[in-house]
């Protein structure tokens, strides 16, 4: 039983033998403030359940559907209806876990996004979310305001809580600048973005790192296109439903995101759409492979709609050893996995 079930239990104890006391009022008003401190209580209590579920889920290191996160919340938006009515005495507090709900429902929707490969709608999610956050808990003093948003640091004032979903929001626009790496490139977003970023959350640097290392021909992240809200229509920004834009097909409809060092040639992606769409990928690591002529292609699932393909000349195979190591903290990373386990609430 955790501190708020126990202050709940005590409360609701509490509320029955007001109710049952005769007097002049003074009991009934006790009554209803204890009624109103068991509702912020269970408010809480609900709260506290959808971050231990994400930390259970971070926890499996499974990749995430967020559209099933995104259905969950609803719950906590009926929540946050109710803090809308929170009486005077008690505004604080339902502020405070308004604001929470609020900034959590923002990253998961940006979470959604990226993971979706909706470019434009990602971009300002995140930037509405970093106001949000700003706007909740701002830095107050001259020392505070000195300290990156990027950084690991609480800054004076900050909760545990606040400082988890900096951290979150920084991992998304980690996770961003590797998806959308093609987009903002051409507007060098991507490298001043990537170096107020922890090495660990750099994307692309350790993908061109480790195609170095295990001397792979191609390292790509490949997009699922058939489960799309919208139509796929390549990189940067384009015009929503535009009828004019067919649905790819086929192999055309498993297009790379990004590829690293150089575009993977036009007769490999048959193969490769092959060992997509053979059989269904575990949600955790595991790797599945498959050799064709003189090439060995490699893939994980990253992401509900993304997989890493790597591609590797079988005259001079990659060691079994550096790949799963590598896939084994880097996928859990990406997928935020790692984050969602460091969860604190104060």
């Amino acid at each position: 039983m955790t501190s708020y079930e126990r202050v709940e239990s005590e409360l609701k104890i509490m509320l029955d033998i007001f109710r049952q006391q005769n007097d002049d009022g003074f009991h009934l008003k006790l009554a209803h403030l204890c009624q109103q401190l068991t509702r912020f209580v269970g408010i809480r209590l609900t709260l506290l359940q959808h971050f231990f579920s994400l930390s259970q889920l971070g926890s499996e290191g499974k990749w995430i559907d967020f559209q099933i996160e995104m259905s969950r919340l609803e719950k906590l938006k009926y929540v946050r209806g109710e803090l809308s009515v929170v009486p005077s005495p008690m505004q604080v507090l339902g502020s405070t876990v308004k604001n929470e709900i609020i900034c959590l429902e923002m990253l998961i929707d940006s979470q959604l996004k990226i993971s979706s490969w909706r470019y434009m709608e990602a971009m300002m999610a995140l930037s509405s979310c970093k106001a949000a956050l700003l706007a909740w808990n701002p830095p107050q003093t001259v020392q505070a305001k000195k300290i990156s948003w990027a950084s690991h640091v609480k800054y004076p004032g900050e909760t545990n809580l606040h400082l988890w979903m900096r951290m979150f929001h920084n991992a998304l626009i980690a996770k961003a600048t590797l998806y959308f790496h093609n987009s903002l490139l051409p507007h060098s977003m991507t490298p001043s973005l990537e170096t107020k970023l922890p090495p660990e959350l750099n994307y692309y640097t350790r993908l061109s790192q480790f195609q170095k290392q295990t001397s792979a021909n191609h390292v790509a992240i490949v997009l699922d296109t058939n489960r799309l809200d919208s139509v796929y229509q390549g990189h940067g920004y384009h015009l929503p439903n535009d009828a004019s834009v067919a649905k790819p097909t086929g192999v055309q409809a498993y297009p790379a995101i990004l590829t690293i060092p150089s575009e993977i040639a036009r007769q490999h992606w048959p193969t490769i759409v092959s060992l997509l769409t053979g059989k269904p990928f575990e949600a955790t690591v595991n790797p599945f492979q498959i050799h064709d002529k003189d090439t060995l292609y490699i893939a994980c699932k990253i992401d509900a709609h993304m997989y890493l393909v790597m591609m590797y000349s079988t005259r001079k195979p990659p060691k079994e050893t550096p790949v799963v190591s590598f896939l084994s903290d880097f996928v859990p990373t990406l997928r935020n996995a790692k984050h969602y386990m460091q969860i604190k609430i104060s």
